[in-house]
């Protein structure tokens, strides 16, 4: 951490177009045979699609703070971000609040300070300045702040210690104020497998650019991941808190999400998952048979929906465990359907009782 009296000169602010990722895809292309024959043959061609690029990822973790900033002091605001799978970073964004919870001694924003840092001083710490306004800038008697700010000052390897650190300090007498709260954003290169663990405030975004191996494993800890309307595989799932799956899907759309297998070990029986975004035909797939298991079975009944018209169907086939999203049937048609049912029943047994004339 760096003394906030001595500013860093590093920080850059802008933003960057996403690099695009890669895939590789397979195109049918149609040759005419030599002359004579009168069948055309059709082949197919591998083509590699933007060649040497990763997989991109981008991480999202808010803080809930609520923390006052001493009058000539500071505060910082740490957490650490462990198994976060990105193997390097090519751009930072914070979202920041700052408020004067009293009235009559109210923050002034000329007094305050913000850095943030990545790493502790032990694994070669990176720090870039957020704010730090001259005297002459006019927001210097504000009393609240709510901005943004993306730095490539940060960029690098992820480092060892998954530690960042939000410092915000008071640097003149007079006047106090809050760190309410603040949002980070990371983007970078996806580590090749390994294991990425969605805390409580993180998203993990996925999508046509940013995928993961197909050997990561997931951890879902009351975090949320969302695909975007995009299908997308990966190793071992593990729930360890309610968490959220944001599918993404349009309307009408369908999407899937595969797994290896499902951490049937390290599940307690009380964590599940709300499937958000989702279409009817959806499904999360497991490639693994979990018909006779009863703890998958306990977990698969613990999925819910945002939208309380679907359910789950699981099925097991060809050694793959699926569940697919459906619809709720509609009461009414349930109703409706019995009693056409009782009037059919009841037409039979009357027509059953009438006697029989020869």
């Amino acid at each position: 951490m760096h003394d906030f009296r001595n500013p860093p000169s590093n920080g850059e602010f802008g933003c960057r177009p996403q690099a695009a990722g890669s895939r590789k895809v397979f195109r049918r292309v149609a040759f005419l045979a030599p002359r004579g024959l009168v069948r055309a043959l059709l082949i197919s061609i591998p083509v590699l699609v933007a060649p040497g690029a990763r997989a991109q990822l981008i991480l999202e973790r808010t803080v809930a703070v609520g923390a006052t900033i001493p009058d000539r002091g500071q505060y910082v605001s740490t957490f650490g971000w462990a198994d976060a799978g990105l193997s390097s970073i090519s751009r930072v964004s914070v979202d920041l609040n700052l408020s004067s919870p009293s009235v009559t001694n109210p923050m002034w924003l000329g007094d305050m300070y913000g850095s943030l840092t990545h790493g502790t001083a032990l694994t070669g710490a990176r720090t870039v300045t957020l704010f730090d306004f001259p005297q002459a800038d006019p927001n210097n008697g504000a009393t609240s702040l709510s901005a943004s700010y993306s730095t490539t000052g940060l960029n690098g390897s992820w480092l060892s210690a998954d530690t960042w650190s939000l410092l915000v300090a008071d640097r003149e007498t007079g006047g106090v104020g809050r760190l309410d709260s603040w949002k980070i954003r990371v983007e970078g290169e996806a580590k090749s497998g390994g294991t990425i663990a969605v805390h409580s405030g993180g998203t993990l975004l996925l999508g046509a650019a940013n995928q993961i191996s197909d050997s990561t494993q997931v951890t879902m800890a009351g975090g949320t991941v969302a695909l975007a309307g995009y299908n997308e595989t990966a190793g071992k799932l593990t729930v360890t808190a309610d968490s959220v799956f944001d599918f993404g899907t349009a309307a009408g759309g369908t999407n899937t999400f595969t797994f290896s297998d499902f951490d049937t070990a390290g599940y307690g029986g009380v964590a599940g998952l709300t499937l958000s975004n989702v279409g009817i035909g959806s499904k999360l797939v497991f490639n693994t048979d979990y018909s006779t298991n009863a703890t998958f079975n306990d977990f698969s009944s613990k999925l819910s929906f945002s939208d309380a018209t679907l359910r789950s169907q699981i099925s097991f086939d060809g050694g793959q465990t699926t569940l697919t999203v459906a619809a709720i049937p509609d009461a009414r048609v349930a109703t409706a359907a019995g009693l056409l049912c009782l009037l059919i029943g009841g037409v039979e047994l009357r027509r059953r009782r009438e006697p029989r004339w020869r």
